[in-house]
C-alpha cells in the first residue's frame, strides 16, 4: 500500500504543471489534447479550468455591466490565480460555486 501513495505523489508531481496549465485561459487546451488528462490529477483541475473558461466567455459579456459584471469578472480572476496556485502546489481544492459543475464533465 505504501508504494500506491508514492506512486500518486510521483504522479503530482510531474503533472503539477500540466493541472496549472488548466487555469489560464485557453491553455486548458494543452493538457487536454496532450495526454496528461488520464491521471486523476490533472483530470480534476481540467474539469474545473474548462468550467472557469467557460465563466471567463460568460464573464466577458457582462463585464459591460457597471459594479456587477467587474465584480464578477475580479471573482473569476481571483478564482484563476487561487486555482493556479493550488495546482502547483499539488492540491486538489474544488472552486466554490462553479467547481459543483466540473464534476458533471466527462472528458
Amino acid at each position: 500500500m505504501p508504494e500506491k501513495k508514492q506512486d500518486t505523489e510521483i504522479s503530482i508531481d510531474e503533472n503539477r504543471l500540466m493541472a496549472a496549465l488548466s487555469y489560464l485561459g485557453f491553455l486548458f487546451l494543452v493538457p487536454l489534447l496532450s495526454g496528461h488528462k488520464k491521471d486523476k490529477f490533472v483530470n480534476f483541475h481540467l474539469r474545473q479550468g474548462i468550467v472557469l473558461f467557460i465563466a471567463d466567455v460568460i464573464a466577458g459579456f457582462i463585464m459591460w455591466i457597471p459594479v456587477i459584471g467587474w465584480l464578477l469578472c475580479l471573482f473569476l480572476l481571483v478564482l484563476s490565480i487561487y486555482g493556479f496556485i493550488q495546482a502547483l502546489i499539488g492540491n486538489k481544492w474544488q472552486l466554490p460555486y462553479i467547481g459543483q459543475y466540473a464534476e458533471k464533465i466527462k472528458i
